[in-house]
């Protein structure tokens, strides 16, 4: 997706696809290697079954998910329209527009990992299901509003990891 356009490989190349790295080296290392130790503590926290995500491993495709959600979710409020003509032809009329598009993103990565699919993924880059999925929705003020969720939660921590 165009999103690994700003991860940690995206970064080295220019818009026609040769490597340039086109950041100062003095923003790259101040900014976003700060920004990106926050995206990898938090990752290190979440544990699929006995195992802990590896988040400097899976960096880059936990950048390009906390960005391309963003992407996705600015695209729906340009088109909220349609989908409150959609919520309302559904049969999950009890939730807001907001939270059905945060309800279908969380389903396209349900799955129940056995351990040995985590034992045979331990050194994949993309971090387990519900690790894209929570650690995706925990930087979004968007997210914590439609769910009214407490502060200082997992889902709603104070600091939130936001590369752009």
């Amino acid at each position: 997706s165009f999103s690994h356009g700003f991860d940690t490989t995206g970064i080295q190349f220019d818009e026609h696809g040769s490597y340039k790295p086109t950041w100062q080296p003095s923003y790259y290392s101040k900014v976003f290697n700060t920004k990106a130790q926050c995206l990898i503590k938090q990752y290190n926290r979440f544990k699929n079954r006995e195992f802990s995500v590896n988040g400097t491993l899976t960096l880059g495709e936990n950048i390009a998910d906390t960005i391309g959600i963003r992407v996705a979710y600015n695209a729906f409020l340009k088109n909220i329209g349609g989908l409150d003509k959609l919520r309302q032809a559904s049969s999950v009329n009890n939730l807001t527009s907001e939270q059905l598009f945060f309800v279908a993103f969380a389903q396209r990565w349900c799955q129940k990992d056995t351990r040995e699919y985590t034992l045979r993924n331990i050194n994949d880059p993309h971090t387990t299901s519900g690790a894209r999925v929570n650690g995706s929705v925990q930087n979004m003020r968007e997210f914590s509003e439609a769910f009214k969720c407490p502060p200082n939660l997992p889902n709603n921590p104070t600091n939130k990891c936001r590369l752009l």
